[in-house]
């Protein structure tokens, strides 16, 4: 009898539920697919589950204080929630309509190396030091660009805006070619070491200067899968951009009210890269408000 019992526990399937919260179930496969999602947890791989369910835990004694509190009631949050529907279904099927999207040919990576031989045979690590100076003042501005035509030296350069009373941050930041945005890299191949760089924008300032830099060239076939993933990134984009073209033009779209009146220009679909749900293109160039928001060592 004791070896019958010992026998049926061990066909007694597992439990899906990992916790419960004044009742309430956490089950196995909301661990399973927060771990899919965050990668913090990495670090310490062996105890992720637990800090997983830890995290979930704390979650449902907020959201059973929230459905006490009727907030799930509150327009706001009603809105926000069905946001997040509309966000998780859109992307869902745009994801199976994607799911068939072929992969890059040898002959499509071959070309697309070619193509950029500033990202892989002649692919360089740059060394930059970057002022971002607070300058609220047009004449100030206007100073400071003067100043830095007739001398490149940081040194001054800082002298120079501490002497003024203009707030800077001063950083150093090294960045291969895939790095920098696209439309930069052009402009880096013919500067030459303690060339500077001035990108005015609004009350700021962002000095880039070129210090120096080292040919860090990329074979082909070390470019080969990061190639096929930008490509298949690329086609993925463009896929997009058709399914939701061909989705507009099947279905009937009434502009009401003040929409009504704007003009077809205004009223023209968006890309697909801007469309909710629909997967990001590969990257392109960041424009000069992010080099001023983050500077180059904020660049992805």
């Amino acid at each position: 009898m004791l070896v019958a019992c010992g026998k049926g526990d061990e066909k007694k399937p597992a439990t899906q539920v990992a916790a419960k919260v004044n009742g309430d179930e956490i089950s196995v496969h909301q661990i399973n697919t927060a771990l899919t999602q965050a990668s913090p947890y990495a670090a310490d791989p062996k105890n992720a589950g637990r800090q997983v369910l830890e995290r979930l835990i704390d979650q449902q004694l907020l959201v059973q204080k929230a459905m006490e509190a009727k907030l799930d009631r509150d327009p706001n949050v009603v809105t926000a929630i069905e946001n997040a529907r509309r966000q998780i279904l859109s992307q869902a099927y745009i994801e199976r309509a994607l799911a068939e999207a072929t992969m890059p040919t040898s002959d499509e990576i071959k070309k697309y190396y070619a193509g950029h031989p500033e990202l892989f045979g002649k692919r360089r690590l740059y060394r930059f030091q970057e002022v971002l100076a607070a300058v609220d003042k047009e004449e100030s501005l206007r100073a400071l660009q003067t100043t830095l035509e007739k001398n490149h030296n940081m040194r001054d350069l800082t002298s120079w805006l501490r002497e003024r009373g203009i707030k800077y941050n001063i950083s150093s930041s090294m960045k291969a070619s895939e790095q920098l945005p696209r439309n930069l890299l052009p402009k880096l191949e013919g500067m030459k070491p303690g060339d500077v760089m001035f990108y005015p924008s609004g009350n700021r300032a962002l000095i880039v200067q070129l210090t120096g830099w080292q040919e860090l060239p990329m074979s082909e076939a070390e470019a080969a899968p990061y190639i096929a993933q930008a490509l298949l990134t690329q086609k993925r984009g463009e896929q997009a951009t058709e399914e939701i073209k061909r989705l507009r033009t099947a279905a009937k779209v009434e502009y009401v009210g003040e929409y009504s009146k704007q003009d077809a220009a205004e009223s023209a679909p968006p890309t697909a890269a801007a469309q909710p749900g629909a997967p990001k293109p590969p990257e392109t160039a960041k424009n000069d408000a992010s080099l001023i928001d983050k500077g180059l060592t904020g660049l992805k």
